[in-house]
This record gives C-alpha cells, sequence and structure tokens, in this order.
C-alpha cells in the first residue's frame, strides 16, 4: 500500500486479493502466477519500461487516493453508521 500511496510503481502478483481493483485496470504490474519466477519476471517487465513505470505510479497514486485513503474510509465508516442508524430504527 505505501508503493501506491507514493505513486510508486509496484509488481505484486494478485494472489487471493478481493480488490477488483487488482483486476479491472490494475493500478501494478501483476505477475501471472503466484511463484517468485512470475513476480521476477514481472518486476523485469516493469523495470524494462519507462513508460509502464510512469503509466502504473499515476494510476497508483489515484487507485490509493480512490480506495484506500484515510479521507475514503471515513466516508465508508460514516455510511456504514448511517446505514446501521436507519435499521434500528422502529418501524
Amino acid at each position: 500500500m505505501a508503493g501506491l500511496r507514493l505513486g510508486m510503481p509496484v509488481a505484486t502478483n494478485a494472489g487471493e486479493s478481493p480488490e477488483h481493483v487488482f483486476q479491472e485496470d490494475p493500478p501494478a504490474a501483476i505477475a501471472s502466477g503466484i511463484s517468485m519466477e512470475a513476480l521476477a519476471l514481472e518486476a523485469e517487465r516493469l523495470l524494462g519500461s519507462p513508460s509502464l513505470r510512469a503509466e502504473l505510479g499515476i494510476r497508483a497514486a489515484a487507485v490509493y487516493e480512490a480506495r484506500f485513503s484515510l479521507r475514503h474510509t471515513v466516508d465508508l465508516v460514516r455510511r456504514l453508521a448511517a446505514d446501521d442508524e436507519e435499521a434500528a430504527r422502529p418501524r
């Protein structure tokens, strides 16, 4: 997450991430498998492409701000609390 927040191009694997953001227009270079070899190949591809690094860095910062920032988290908690209050009202 720190790499995303700082707008750094990141190579990773998808693993079992529930975040759809990593599957649709990913903010990182995603290895095709979970092996170290697959991750190393993806990192080499990223290192060899300055334009891809720039693109992913910009996308990473934007995705972090939209999905994982403190502002987003506070907004989400407020919405959930409002939903709970609404559900608790007697009918």
